[in-house]
């Protein structure tokens, strides 16, 4: 694979990522998480609309050992908490638009 070719799109090629940036972004969420103190065997979350950035995120999290999951972002309150709860939730990556629903939820 050519590290400047395309590794991630949007339909109609509005946001592209190559691999050679997908890998940068892989690395400095795995960095971020570790600081964090994210390790092999914990459980992080990810909460998000369908988007290219979702990827990194989630592989990043894999890097470091943790075990990664989507929670449906149309999840709120105590459904919600059971969710993070019952996975022994270390971490929440979400977008800006639902740091309320995830703080909400405990």
């Amino acid at each position: 694979i050519a590290p400047d070719s395309v590794a991630l799109r949007t339909p109609g090629d509005a946001q592209t990522v190559t691999w050679r940036a997908y890998a940068d972004q892989v690395r400095s969420v795995a960095a971020g998480l570790a600081a964090l103190g994210v390790k092999r065997g914990d459980t992080v979350a990810l909460m998000m609309a369908n988007r290219v950035e979702f990827y990194p995120l989630e592989v990043g999290a894999q890097h470091v050992g943790a075990t990664s999951f989507s929670v449906y972002n149309t999840l709120t309150g105590e459904p919600l908490r059971h969710v993070l709860d019952n996975a022994d939730v270390k971490v929440v990556m979400c977008e800006a638009q639902y740091v309320e629903v995830v703080k909400a939820s405990g």
